[in-house]
């Protein structure tokens, strides 16, 4: 582990417990005594690698029935994290109920989840991660509590599934998605970028005196391809709708010889739904191909076109992202002309 500048936040998730185990929340059960434990080894690593940890989060998705009984377990992980402060996750849901502003109150702060709060209905219907009225509601309702909080927003995609009758099998954001059996119908459930860039620059010039920041579910790292990536994120963090802007283009790698990449110099994802037209002058054509997850189509002469198959390794290309789409071998070394048009049939 290595030092970090500054302070850290550390999160711990808890799942939800079996509903067999009424006594789960109890300051006696061995369910508090093993979440206390955690925190307290978790704390106390960081300390050892030189970290500050400014916070411990608590990501529960506390049964609202059972909130009254989630505010033993947060003065138990209190009195395990001390002197480091501890901040539970809301849903929107519970903030209509007295027994959250008294977990709200005990913990002093919290950080309110605005996304992934509906399951998608089918396959065909509306889906979204985070809607945007329902947000600004929510932070509305959570100020009248009187305690601080941050507003958590998704920058995170789902894959989901369905059967072919439209039953939801499951959803993916974090991991490799599982094998579905044939005929699963596949819906990638991503955030609204531009909605999520209304609310910051709504919320930036004016917001509730109790809501004192944003958090972004999860920040970009390398190789996660399930998430925005950072110029899409920059964008949306300073209030401005990022967009993308795809060209193609040829480079000469001998004579003649060319690979044909698309490109995105953007700063928003752009759907994989573009075709790539290639024509010159004054040769012939000797050969050319498709490479991964292109196609080529019948063109005329003096000229090559690749569009994405039916099934690309990516649904997207991202911001400062380049893909090559194929290659050409012309008869003579001239020069080529790239012309990039939306996909169509």
């Amino acid at each position: 582990m290595r030092k970090s500048v500054g302070a850290i936040g550390v999160a711990i998730r808890i799942g939800p417990p079996p509903a067999s185990m009424p006594a789960v929340f109890d300051a006696a059960s061995p369910q508090t005594a093993l979440i206390c434990a955690a925190v307290s080894d978790d704390l106390a690593s960081a300390r050892r690698a030189g970290l500050h940890v400014a916070e411990l989060q608590i990501d529960f998705d506390c049964p609202e029935s059972k909130l009254a009984q989630y505010l033993g377990w947060v003065k138990a992980i209190q009195t395990a994290a001390a002197p480091t402060p501890v901040v539970v996750t809301a849903l929107p849901s519970w903030l209509r109920h007295a027994e959250f502003a008294a977990v709200a109150h005990e913990a002093g702060s919290f950080i309110l989840q605005v996304h992934s709060l509906h399951p998608p209905a089918g396959p065909d219907a509306p889906m979204t991660l985070c809607d945007a009225g329902e947000a600004r509601r929510a932070v509305a309702d959570a100020a009248r509590i009187g305690v601080p909080f941050r507003v958590a927003l998704p920058t995170y995609t789902y894959l989901a599934a369905f059967s072919a009758e439209g039953k939801l099998l499951g959803l993916s954001a974090e991991s490799a998605p599982p094998s579905f059996p044939p005929g699963t119908i596949l819906r990638y459930l991503r955030p609204d970028a531009d909605a999520l860039a209304d609310l910051v620059a709504q919320w930036s010039a004016a917001h509730p005196a109790q809501m004192t920041g944003l958090i972004w579910y999860r920040l970009p790292v390398s190789g996660d391809t399930m998430n925005w990536r950072p110029p899409t994120l920059r964008a949306v963090m300073a209030g401005r709708k990022p967009r993308a802007d795809v060209h193609a283009l040829a480079i000469r790698t001998a004579p003649g010889l060319f690979d044909i990449y698309l490109e995105n110099t953007g700063d928003a994802d752009a759907m994989l739904e573009y075709r790539i037209v290639i024509d010159w002058d004054n040769a012939a054509l000797v050969a050319a191909d498709a490479i991964g997850g292109f196609e080529r189509l019948d063109a005329p002469a003096a000229s090559v076109i690749f569009h994405p198959s039916r099934s690309p390794a990516s649904r997207w290309i991202a911001p400062s992202q380049r893909l090559q789409a194929g290659w050409l071998r012309l008869s003579l070394d001239t020069e080529v002309r790239t012309h990039v048009w939306p996909d169509s049939p």
